[in-house]
């Protein structure tokens, strides 16, 4: 993706030259030149792109681009994903503000890419042999479980203990909910 191939930068350039055309141009030059303009997309897309400029300025300005950099080395089971999100903001780019506008599409994907980056991986509960003394016979880590979720890994658990009086729980957990703010 180059810049200068974009219809979003054709657009703003375009919006612009007319602006400093029509700036610099005394009162009576003003129509001439509104009316000889260079559309270079189209005059929908121009007003667009002229009346979303501070916003999209201030997208841009904002936008964390290590985030977006993150997903090009994230590899593994979630490339896959991250190629999606990638193609999202490369779109974003490449169309002009009436085509797609850029704040929600960059905001829609910074949220997913965060999810993504941030996505705990599953661990399945593996056997391991004991040693002398202590040892771990199971463990497993589940998130983002409903009650029902929640009661099955329970009950693997309470199943587990009941395999020999001598053994012992260790747990951390942590219950979120939607907040107000």
């Amino acid at each position: 993706l180059t810049p200068n191939d974009t219809q979003r930068l054709r657009s703003a350039r375009a919006v612009h030259l007319l602006l400093e055309a029509l700036a610099s141009a005394p009162k009576d030059q003003c129509i001439p030149n509104l009316a000889q303009a260079d559309i270079a997309t189209t005059a929908e897309a121009m007003a667009t792109s002229m009346k979303k400029a501070a916003a999209t300025i201030a997208t841009i300005d904002n936008i964390e681009w290590l985030l977006f950099e993150k997903l090009k080395a994230l590899g593994g089971d979630k490339q896959a994903a991250a190629d999606t999100i990638l193609d999202r903001v490369r779109d974003a780019f490449e169309k002009d503000e009436l085509a797609v506008a850029l704040q929600p599409a960059i905001n829609g994907a910074a949220q997913d890419a965060i999810k993504l980056i941030t996505e705990d991986t599953v661990i399945e509960p593996r056997i391991v042999k004991p040693k002398p003394g202590r040892g771990i016979v199971t463990e497993g880590s589940k998130n983002d479980l409903d009650r029902a979720a929640a009661q099955s890994v329970l009950d693997d658990i309470t199943d587990a203990l009941e395999q020999g009086e001598d053994r012992r729980l260790t747990i951390n957990y942590k219950i979120d909910a939607p907040t107000d703010s």
